[in-house]
């Protein structure tokens, strides 16, 4: 009774290998086919943008130019001044 229990275990794990390995042939089929086509996509996508142009370009925004250019400056490396206070807090 039990060598006929495990050889129905072992038979059930193997059918479900089997369909495993069928399934994840199939998921890779249908992926595989679904990048084709989306390669596809962009390669028609970039062939219209070469032979189309870009189109016109919004002007840069003079105030992001200002930001810009003082973010890629350095910082300022001058010390600071510490004045002395008094004991209520007050500067002298």
């Amino acid at each position: 009774m039990v060598e006929a229990a495990s050889l129905e275990i072992g038979a059930i794990i193997l059918i479900q290998t089997l369909i495993l390995l069928w399934g994840g042939r199939q998921i890779i089929a249908i992926v595989g086919q679904g990048l084709s086509q989306l390669d596809g996509n962009i390669a028609e996508a970039m062939r219209q943008l070469l032979e189309q142009g870009l189109g016109d370009f919004e002007p840069p925004n003079p105030i992001l130019q200002a930001i810009a250019a003082r973010l890629a400056q350095p910082p300022p490396t001058e010390l600071v001044e510490v004045r002395p206070t008094d004991k209520k807090g007050r500067f002298v």
